[in-house]
């Protein structure tokens, strides 16, 4: 499951796939031509972006005759964990402007779509990042139940080297998603009580889902 997991953040991992499940999602059904066309982007790019979020699972494609269309919903069931994200994404991005302002983004009179669209690209971003290693999966995996574990512990129990578990620990503190304190001359580590903004405590609530035997279920 965490190399699946893995596959689908690090295709949400690119703001230049996320314009283009903000455009499906918005508008609908679309060509790859007409898809390169709105977003200005080359056909060879979209098409290679399009393999991608379709590989994850987070479009569907279809052929008619010589034409070939995508939509922003995922070809396996709506309870598969690409069925999940992808609905939770079309969510956000179909209102671009009420997501960000409930992800904290300062919102004026004169703010556009696209100005939120951006906004909202930059943090669906930063939390699928966190993401997209399964060795920070199997981290937070440990210390999803809430338990506070030391750097050491994690290294010896998850057979990895107290270096590696320092980068990977950084990275999941600059998301927001674990916290630090002192435990001697050990740091220890926990999950956060509350995330940086709704879009990641959602990303983090569905992909706990996924973890069957694991103590944080939705």
């Amino acid at each position: 499951m965490d190399e699946i997991i893995v596959r689908i953040a690090r295709a949400m991992a690119c703001v230049a796939r996320l314009r283009i499940l903000s455009r499906l999602a918005r508008v609908g059904e679309m060509s790859p031509t007409e898809l390169a066309r709105q977003l200005r982007m080359s056909p060879d790019l979209v098409c290679a972006h399009l393999r991608r979020l379709s590989a994850a699972g987070l479009i569907l494609r279809r052929r008619s005759g010589a034409w070939h269309y995508c939509k922003a919903e995922s070809p396996y069931s709506r309870e598969a964990l690409s069925g999940k994200l992808t609905s939770w994404l079309c969510e956000l991005l179909r209102k671009p402007r009420r997501a960000a302002r409930s992800c904290g983004v300062p919102q004026r009179r004169s703010s556009s779509d696209a100005a939120s669209e951006r906004h909202l690209h930059g943090i669906l971003f930063d939390a699928a990042t966190a993401f997209t290693s399964v060795r920070r999966l199997q981290i937070l995996g440990r210390l999803a139940g809430g338990d506070v574990v030391d750097l050491r512990t994690l290294a010896r129990e998850l057979s990895m080297s107290e270096s590696a578990v320092s980068r990977h620990t950084a990275k999941l503190r600059r998301r927001g998603y674990l916290v630090a304190s002192a435990a001697g001359r050990e740091l220890a580590f926990t999950v956060a009580s509350q995330f940086r903004t709704p879009a990641h405590a959602g990303l983090f609530e569905i992909i706990c889902s996924a973890w069957e035997k694991r103590p944080l279920q939705s």
